[in-house]
């Protein structure tokens, strides 16, 4: 399909680095669900409290 283009992901990270939740900020509407699923999968780097972090992502044609 040759798709490509940038997702913006807010993605709420819990103390343990793990990924609670994510919202699509923009992007193109046929790369949101890899980019969730990119982002869901993703491992921070532990901190004291929960935090949000925005993240792009940006998918290119090979």
């Amino acid at each position: 399909m040759h798709i490509h283009g940038v997702v913006r992901v807010e993605a709420v990270v819990k103390a343990n680095g793990t990924v609670k939740s994510t919202r699509v900020l923009g992007g193109n509407p046929v790369l949101v669900d890899a980019a969730i699923e990119a982002v869901g999968k993703w491992k921070f780097e532990p901190g004291q409290n929960e935090t949000t972090q925005v993240v792009q992502l940006t998918f290119e044609d090979q």
